[in-house]
């Protein structure tokens, strides 16, 4: 499974249309009789969520978590692979590093931009058919710059 499919795709945490972080992990020491154990809890992220009525629904219901872009659920889409420019690819690429980094995903920046752009290349190239989906361009810019970057800090130290 790739970074892009196992930190963010399938992540409850990032939202699926701009992979902003939607929620922020946390952990809370719960008490349970004589005993407190620690466990991990999802709160939602301040600065990129907000808690609305959804338009449909009737002002006595329950308030849904809005992420900035204006999706209600983590795994929903407002686009497909057609409507995405090289603008929102960067902007989309942007999100996504920096929910990797967020989840601990050790990254070469520039090498995964730079492949990311390449990338976004070949999805607009009508004559290549290896990179067919803005998913498939941000998947393998993460793994190269995660590659790269995995490949500087492991140097063959000597021990003379």
């Amino acid at each position: 499974m790739t970074i892009h499919q196992e930190k963010l795709r399938n992540a409850v945490d990032v939202c699926d249309n701009c992979f902003k972080l939607r929620l922020v992990e946390r952990t809370e020491v719960r008490s349970r009789g004589l005993t407190a154990t620690p466990e991990s809890v999802y709160t939602r992220h301040e600065r990129t969520t907000e808690l609305d009525h959804h338009p449909s629904d009737e002002p006595t219901q329950d308030k849904h978590l809005f992420c900035e872009c204006g999706v209600v659920r983590p795994n929903s889409r407002a686009w497909d692979d057609s409507d995405i420019d090289r603008e929102r690819f960067k902007d989309l690429l942007k999100h996504a590093i920096h929910s990797a980094e967020r989840k601990g995903v050790t990254l070469n920046r520039e090498r995964a931009v730079k492949r990311g752009l390449v990338n976004l290349a070949v999805l607009t190239a009508w004559w290549r058919d290896d990179i067919n989906s803005v998913d498939g361009a941000l998947a393998d810019a993460l793994e190269h710059g995660s590659a790269v970057a995995t490949a500087q800090t492991e140097s063959p130290a000597s021990t003379d």
